[in-house]
């Protein structure tokens, strides 16, 4: 009898002793989430880092993303890819969209077909309902091929236009390009691709990639003075721009500026 009271009583305390830690967890991820949203990066990470340790699945995916953007802590991309995968694991729904986004533009060597395949039929099933970010990410998926080279430029276009049917700038821009640079297919469309070309610059005037688009979308209506005047506008703002990828990107601005001079167009292969 003595030793079942004994263990009654270990029972009591072990309850208690997890109702403090949990009761402590949610001060800790309460305040992860406060000074995360307020930018006080250096106070959430002690808060997000403790919470996450904890199990909270929420402060798991806050602390992947300070590691992954060196938000207060240095950047470590391994870490926050063990996080990120615990949190959605738990299936938090930010932590399952970014690692669907993250196995969806894996390099195959890296992610099985498998786990690719799963991560359409997640990022679908946001897009699905409604999510726009998910929308682009779909038009993405079939605009780059990024399970198996797979490329469905109508597809590509069916996604890009829920996205922006709801204000997405990104999903305007590609749908822009598509519609600009697929001469010879059905969905040329410089006109439209114009209007939205111009939509996208200004609301982002110095951004060169949109600029980029819009000049494009001059040559594709024939206005190649605009386009030539344009891209010597995205080549000055990406000289500026520090960045590994820059001086490749500069490469390919050279080469379509060449084609203006030209009074050519960009055109690309849309037969899929």
């Amino acid at each position: 009898m003595k030793m079942l009271s004994n263990l009654k009583l270990s029972v009591v305390f072990l309850s208690a002793a997890i109702l403090v830690a949990c009761s402590a967890s949610e001060e800790d991820v309460l305040r992860c989430e406060q000074h995360y949203n307020a930018q006080s990066y250096k106070v959430a990470e002690q808060y997000c880092k403790k919470a996450a340790k904890a199990g909270d699945e929420q402060a798991q995916y806050l602390y992947a993303m300070m590691l992954y953007r060196g938000l207060g802590v240095a950047v470590d991309s391994d870490e926050g890819t063990q996080w990120m995968a615990r949190s959605a694991r738990q299936g938090y729904h930010k932590a399952v969209f970014h690692q669907a986004i993250r196995n969806l533009t894996a390099k195959e060597q890296s992610v099985t077909l498998k786990q690719k395949e799963a991560a359409l039929k997640t990022m679908q099933s946001f897009a699905e309902n409604g999510d726009m970010v998910a929308q682009y990410w779909m038009g993405n998926t079939f605009y780059f091929g990024y399970i198996n080279n797979h490329k469905s430029y109508n597809e590509a276009v069916y996604w890009y236009q829920l996205a922006v049917d709801q204000g997405s700038y990104q999903a305007m821009n590609n749908l822009a390009w598509i519609k600009v640079v697929s001469q010879g297919s059905e969905l040329f469309d410089p006109e439209q691709g114009l209007v939205l070309a111009e939509a996208v610059v200004a609301r982002y005037p110095d951004n060169h990639g949109y600029l980029d688009t819009l000049a494009a979308a001059y040559a594709a209506n024939q206005q190649f003075d605009k386009a030539a005047a344009t891209q010597l506008k995205v080549i000055e703002l990406n000289t500026h721009e520090d960045c590994e990828k820059c001086d490749k990107l500069n490469d390919y601005y050279q080469v379509r500026l060449q084609l203006y001079l030209n009074k050519k167009p960009v055109v690309k292969s849309f037969e899929h």
